[in-house]
């Protein structure tokens, strides 16, 4: 596991109830699944990848959970009295979703050996 509650706890702004914990901790193990789905480099675990690779999924890990976990009904807009408020496109789905950014964080490039690219001969194409 990448995450852990103690993560969640520390990139949270307030305080978490009982209740968005337990919560959150359902969602790190379903944010896990799909991260190393969408990332298959990652199933290695975390004792697999590098050190800043493993930061950067619990970063990710956590910044999704937490979207749901302030956002849970994917609401869009809010109004209170004569106030509206809007929510950015990425805090109103209400589902664990990853951005370009996070996810780019956490894939690595393979290596490289030379820069002439081979291939076969005019004939077999």
């Amino acid at each position: 596991m990448f995450a852990g509650r103690d993560d969640l706890i520390a990139r949270f702004e307030g305080e978490l109830t009982d209740r968005q914990l337990t919560f959150g901790e359902a969602k790190i193990v379903d944010a896990e699944a799909l991260l190393m789905s969408l990332v298959p480099s990652l199933t290695a675990g975390p004792s697999g990848v590098s050190e800043l690779v493993r930061a950067n999924a619990v970063r990710a890990v956590c910044a999704a959970v937490l979207r749901v976990i302030r956002n849970p009904a994917g609401v869009s807009y809010e109004v209170i009295g004569s106030y509206t408020t809007r929510y950015g496109d990425g805090a109103a789905r209400g589902d664990l979703h990853f951005t370009d950014d996070e996810l780019a964080a956490v894939r690595t490039r393979p290596r490289r050996v030379g820069v002439i690219g081979l291939s076969g001969p005019r004939w077999v194409s």
